[in-house]
């Protein structure tokens, strides 16, 4: 129903005016009786519901878009990339041309247009491409968004053989949501990258951070950087960029981004500089920390660098979480201070805990063969809190806990 509405949305007609003030407004603004926005909308009652449903959301995920009117459908709209993120591609990956080959919601060829890139685009649904153009309106930018598959796009533009060509191979056969399992994502990035990798040298590959990143280095010739992003509080993507020019060569970079864009970046390198430098001039303490690198560190196996570090101890056989003599830097991951270590069967560490006073505690366990979080704080008698935090993890004689300060 919303696919065939979209056709009919003209960015200077009154209805699409008033679908627009929808996400104009605050999402905490109430929103009307089901009768009153019929009323209003008519048959694009629809479209109107969703952007009610959706505002919250999108004005989180892309503020400039919904300051701008725009409209929003929700399976493009959980697909696309936050526009803090797109932005920074942009500007770390410059290019005078990019060719956008599975177009989507367009985020990211809206920040690589508002950085005076030239973008060529293409998506294979008719209506999710007018509802870009649309938007494109609203945005008041303008490059040409057409309605073909990644094959028809490339090979009218070998001319362009200097352009970074950009793919988000998130189309699923049978609409499959196999989450990790390249093979099943369309387009094949791999047939691609044979077919015209002569003929483009520069690619860039947004991945789900869910894949593999080993078992893609072994498809894929060429140089790649892998890049994992990590913003707020979560891995969003797994970015390739190839060369498929050069020799084989692999490189790995976990970039933790702030709201505000900037970014920080850490493989071997910033390891090497942190033994050198802070480690030596960051003082001891007598209890010491509990830290957990972020996941975008884990998602590259870069947290295995950590163990080069003579303060830190790994508490894991996967190095998920560490103890440290030292507070390691905010952009690496959680540090927590630590008031008391525990360690026995959850029945004795309950009875210490009880013995502090302590009755509430948020819960994070690593390597506890499978005994989840919610079941230990339980089994712990505690309570959702957010003054502390426990880290478990199990041991020779039972388990090894940590009580922090969250």
């Amino acid at each position: 129903m919303i696919s065939e509405l979209i056709h009919k949305i003209n960015a200077f007609e009154g209805i699409s005016i008033a679908l627009c003030e929808i996400n104009l407004q605050k999402s905490h603004e109430k929103t009307p009786p089901i009768a009153e926005i019929q009323k209003i909308f008519a048959e694009f009652t629809p479209i109107a519901l969703e952007q009610y449903k959706l505002r919250n959301k999108a004005e989180s995920k892309l503020p400039s878009f919904c300051s701008n009117g725009c409209l929003f459908w929700q399976r493009s709209l959980e697909q696309a990339t936050s526009e803090t993120v797109a932005q920074w591609k942009s500007k770390f990956f410059p290019t005078q041309r990019l060719l956008s080959i599975t177009g989507g919601f367009g985020v990211d060829e809206w920040a690589w247009n508002r950085s005076g890139t030239e973008v060529i685009s293409c998506d294979i649904q008719a209506d999710l491409n007018a509802l870009v153009r649309f938007n494109q309106q609203k945005l008041d930018i303008q490059y040409n968004r057409y309605d073909c598959d990644a094959l028809t796009l490339l090979n009218r533009n070998k001319t362009h053989s200097g352009a970074l060509v950009y793919v988000d191979p998130d189309r699923r056969d049978g609409n499959n949501r196999l989450s990790g399992y390249w093979e099943n994502f369309q387009p094949r990035i791999d047939q691609l990258i044979k077919e015209f990798g002569t003929n483009y040298t520069n690619w860039l590959i947004k991945m789900s951070p869910m894949t593999d990143f080993r078992v893609l280095r072994d498809v894929i010739p060429g140089a790649i950087t892998f890049y994992s992003i990590f913003f707020q509080g979560e891995v969003k993507e797994l970015l390739l960029h190839i060369n498929t020019e050069s020799k084989m060569n692999t490189k790995r970079l976990a970039v933790h981004l702030s709201n505000s864009g900037d970014a920080h970046f850490f493989d071997s390198n910033e390891i090497n500089r942190f033994i050198n430098v802070q480690s030596k001039d960051n003082p001891e303490t007598s209890n010491g920390y509990i830290f957990e690198p972020h996941g975008g560190i884990n998602n590259l196996n870069l947290n295995s660098l950590l163990i080069d570090i003579p303060q830190l101890k790994s508490l894991t056989p996967q190095h998920t979480l560490f103890e440290s003599k030292i507070r390691l830097p905010q952009y690496w991951g959680r540090t927590k201070a630590i008031l008391t270590k525990f360690d026995g069967s959850l029945n004795n560490i309950h009875k210490q805990l009880r013995n502090l006073g302590i009755t509430a505690a948020s819960v994070t366990a690593r390597n506890t063969r499978g005994i989840k979080a919610e079941t230990i704080k339980k089994k712990l008698g505690l309570e959702e809190g957010d003054k502390h935090t426990m880290f478990v993890t199990h041991s020779k004689n039972g388990f090894q806990a940590w009580l922090t300060l969250s």
